[in-house]
């Protein structure tokens, strides 16, 4: 038990899984208990067990003292399963391991390269069987070759090899054109043959740049779609019993860059739409969504929903609040809405304008512009459409 590792957990207490090599977590077992070899005694009970493609992870997820720990599946050797017996009050599933992780053990006083987990929920044969295909299948392997493979690539071409290939070319027109004047005939042929590969070299150049374009285009567009897409996504399958903490954790951490963009305030119904479409076929239905959101301020992450006075309902980073919305007005009226010197230079604000200036939605400038009319920073002036001024009487 000495090989496990502390892993890696995001800002609100969820397992950070591997994007680069496609980790997916593929089964979640409850109420187990951790005991180093064979012993009787432990102080690690009802823990969780988490399958991945890549990792053993056990995790304590108590929230205010959420703590997981790892053990990768390349140094597993081992994986039997025994399920309750007449002397055996509990089913267990017992792995042996070799090597260590090269990380701080998280467990430094433990000696033994076996450990057990025992169960209560008779899920014994279920993990031990997901865990033994997933060394047969040895994802981690299959990742370090495409990383191999992909720096083989570039090393044709940008590496020394590279190098070595355009030092052959370099050659090769270099003892072309010293035989080109071994006299005036031969450098008159030499020259147009120069003149043939100096075009050809040209064209095969410029379908390289473009080629490479390309790639970096595809590679940037696959990062792009890493980000907005989830890799794991949290499914009642897996995560069973805790599957609204698990799914209020990995939405967490899904809408925090979302909400940094849009001034940290979002429209529920967008936030909806914009985690369904990252989870692809597995979605979440809108009662399970809402069911999560109220969970947040249970599980101490810091994001909120609140009801505008539009009637609106918004999901808004707790940190931040109304304070960007209200500076994002500021930051408007600053650029575009005159002095009160030269009062041809006055000019409204909508909804409309602000939206496009600051980067929200419609929905959101007009409630930004509505906080700051009661905050004083803008008076109303109603006629077909509503546009406000900036109040220069509060600076009088």
């Amino acid at each position: 038990m000495n090989n496990f590792a502390v892993a890696g957990i995001d800002g609100y207490g969820g397992l950070v899984l591997d994007k680069n090599d496609n980790e997916t977590i593929i089964h979640k077992s409850f109420h187990v208990n951790l005991y180093d070899g064979e012993d009787n005694r432990t102080e690690h009970r009802n823990l969780a067990a988490i399958a991945t493609t890549h990792r053993l992870v056990l995790a304590n997820e108590d929230p205010g003292k959420v703590v997981y720990y790892e053990v990768p599946l390349s140094i597993v050797t081992s994986v039997t399963s025994k399920g309750r017996a007449l002397f055996r009050k509990h089913g267990r599933v017992n792995l042996t391991m070799k090597g260590r992780t090269g990380h701080q053990p998280a467990f430094p006083d433990t000696r033994k390269d076996q450990m057990m987990i025992t169960f209560h929920d008779q899920d014994e044969a279920k993990l031990a069987d997901k865990i033994s295909k997933a060394l047969e299948e040895k994802a981690w392997t299959l990742a370090e070759r495409t990383r191999k493979e992909q720096r083989a690539a570039y090393d044709r071409v940008y590496g020394i090899g590279g190098i070595k290939n355009r030092q052959q070319q370099q050659a090769k027109s270099g003892d072309a054109l010293l035989g080109a004047f071994d006299d005036l005939t031969t450098l008159m042929k030499e020259a147009q043959r120069l003149a043939d590969m100096a075009k050809t070299l040209q064209t095969q150049q410029a379908a390289a740049q473009q080629s490479d374009g390309n790639d970096r285009d595809k590679e940037e567009l696959a990062s792009m779609m890493a980000t907005a897409g989830l890799v794991s996504p949290v499914t009642k399958d897996v995560s069973r019993d805790s599957y609204y903490t698990d799914l209020a954790r990995q939405l967490a951490g899904f809408l925090a860059g979302p909400l940094k963009e849009a001034k940290g305030m979002l429209q529920v119904v967008d936030a909806y739409a914009m985690y369904n479409r990252a989870r692809g076929t597995a979605l979440v239905s809108s009662d399970d969504f809402m069911a999560v959101l109220r969970l947040f301020p249970e599980l101490g992450i810091p994001i909120e929903t609140v009801r505008l006075s539009s009637g609106v309902s918004v999901v808004q980073d707790s940190a931040v609040g109304t304070t960007a919305l209200l500076e994002a007005v500021e930051g408007y009226l600053a650029r575009f809405a005159g002095s009160m010197e030269d009062l041809s230079t006055l000019t409204p604000v909508t909804a409309a304008a602000l939206a496009e200036e600051a980067g929200v939605t419609p929905i959101l400038a007009k409630e930004a512009l509505l906080l700051a009319e009661k905050k004083g920073l803008v008076c109303r002036d109603d006629h077909v459409g509503v546009a406000f001024y900036s109040n220069f009487m509060r600076v009088v």
